[in-house]
């Protein structure tokens, strides 16, 4: 169980380009397709929030070290916290009540492609999870 944590995941990989979806720890994406392996696996395997303005579920973000923010207060207070500036803060998305990230351009989680950078808060993130093993 502390070993591997994520043993539980399901992925189902298909051949038809449709959209695809994480919900707990099950996720779907192309088999070939990099983009959509690489973020929906993310999800499912660390926990990460999409980071685009869309039909998501971002209160599925986990936490701590979260990557996007359900307020401005609390994406300030994470940049104050950390010594960042927390004028990098903006309202992404106005979704589920409006969500909050300091990520620019493309990422893992608005893109997906491998080749992608995670973004300061979602790299956080990932070094936070592999950390507690």
């Amino acid at each position: 169980n502390s070993d591997m944590p994520w043993r539980d995941i399901d992925g189902v990989l298909h051949t038809e380009s449709f959209r695809d979806c994480t919900s707990g720890n099950h996720f779907s994406a192309e088999g070939y397709n990099t983009k959509a392996f690489l973020h929906e696996f993310a999800h499912a395997f660390i926990g990460l929030g999409d980071e685009y303005d869309g039909d998501t579920c971002y209160p599925c973000v986990d936490s701590p070290e979260p990557n996007i923010f359900p307020t401005q207060t609390d994406c300030q207070s994470e940049q104050t916290l950390k010594g960042r500036d927390p004028a990098q803060c903006y309202e992404f998305t106005l979704e589920d009540g409006g969500w909050w990230g300091i990520h620019t351009g493309t990422t893992v989680m608005t893109t997906g492609n491998v080749g992608n950078p995670w973004g300061t808060e979602a790299e956080e993130r990932v070094d936070w999870y592999f950390d507690s093993f």
